[in-house]
């Protein structure tokens, strides 16, 4: 069901550097969030607010449709409707000062309109409102309407608790969106990959032809401990776009699309083949330039330390955006787990020379 969004359909919302989305095509994505996932009951507040009369009436006319084909239940607040949204409306429930104006079919609320005289204070057009509406058939339909669900016996509910999904398809749903969204932000590995392959670069021609005496070897184990820390301190970088994320996971959480462990093992499966190209690059480059210990084997274990060190620091700043939502406390919370990690495991890449 289409909400007029074809135009943006490539656009990156939030992305820093691009334009994003107007606030009317913010409104209709986020109805069209809530649509996708196919509710028998919809609330919307103000769903109109903040859009142009022609996107307004394509909103409402939408919902419409969809309330009709899909047998949906839309509840909705609107202030000041257009007259041409006011006809696409079923039933209408009318406030004024927190009282009852009108309950019912809202074509009947025009019907037998009497004029009201310009001098009459706006209060008393409430209370005059207000009375008729107690005394009206309206009222009566709608008390004997609610006496009679009310009156109903066994009248249950059937709740729809967990995704409809399976968990293969959460899984590989959740993995597919993980690495698009990590491929089209800049910020999340690749500008950290340009970042690590300088740095490499940088490290190789310090220590590069540093010869083969007692004094060399040293620096070599110093040139192996400073890259696994600068990697492992870099992988702070990854937490903005973590906080993010929880927020996107904690809404969908809540509505039961999935589950905690679906969600951290798809963004893990989706982040394995930048964390295996930002460790390999890296180990490959400083391994050759600095002449460390020769032999696949030693290479492809300083890659493999490089890459687990990575990746248990990266999933351990998913637990911690997990855990202290806040930006700032949050990088704080990860840069001293981060030192304490290092302390433990930054020397373990000299052992290869």
């Amino acid at each position: 069901m289409e909400m007029g969004l074809q135009d943006c359909a490539h656009t990156l919302i939030g992305n820093w550097h691009s334009r994003g989305i107007s606030g009317g095509e913010k409104k209709r994505l986020s109805i069209a969030l809530e649509i996708l996932t196919r509710p028998t009951l919809l609330f919307l507040d103000e769903p109109t607010s903040g859009l142009d009369s022609a996107s307004a009436f394509f909103v409402i006319q939408t919902l419409r449709t969809m309330a009709r084909e899909a047998n949906v239940t839309v509840v909705s607040s609107i202030h000041q409707p257009s007259s041409e949204v006011f006809a696409l409306l079923d039933d209408l429930f009318l406030l004024s000062g927190g009282e009852t104006v009108f309950f019912g079919e809202a074509k009947m609320a025009l019907k037998d309109r009497k004029s009201v005289s310009t001098h009459v204070l706006t209060t008393e057009i409430k209370a005059m409102l207000v009375q008729k509406y107690k005394c009206s058939e309206y009222a009566t339909a709608a008390r004997t309407k609610i006496e009679e669900i009310a009156s109903i016996e066994g009248l249950t509910i059937e709740a729809q608790c967990g995704s409809q999904a399976s968990w293969w398809k959460q899984l590989r749903t959740l993995t597919e969106r993980s690495l698009i969204n990590m491929c089209r932000d800049i910020g999340y590995y690749w500008l950290r990959i340009v970042v690590y392959l300088a740095v490499s670069i940088c490290v190789g021609t310090v220590f590069f032809n540093v010869g083969t005496s007692y004094h060399a070897t040293y620096a070599r184990g110093a040139c192996a401990g400073f890259i696994s820390g600068f990697m492992i301190f870099m992988s702070i970088g990854g937490f903005p776009s973590f906080i993010e994320e929880m927020k996107v996971f904690h809404r969908e959480r809540l509505n039961g699309h999935y589950g905690v462990g679906v969600f951290m093992l798809s963004n893990f499966i989706s982040s394995v083949p930048f964390l295996t190209m930002m460790a390999f690059v890296t180990a490959i480059v400083t391994y050759n330039m600095v002449k460390l210990q020769s032999g696949f084997s030693h290479i492809m274990y300083a890659s493999l330390d490089l890459l687990l060190s990575i990746a248990v620091v990266e999933s351990c700043m998913m637990v911690i955006a997990s855990l202290v939502p806040n930006f700032m406390m949050g990088i704080i919370t990860g840069s001293g787990y981060i030192v304490w990690y290092y302390d433990d495991d930054c020397w373990i890449l000299s052992s290869s020379i």
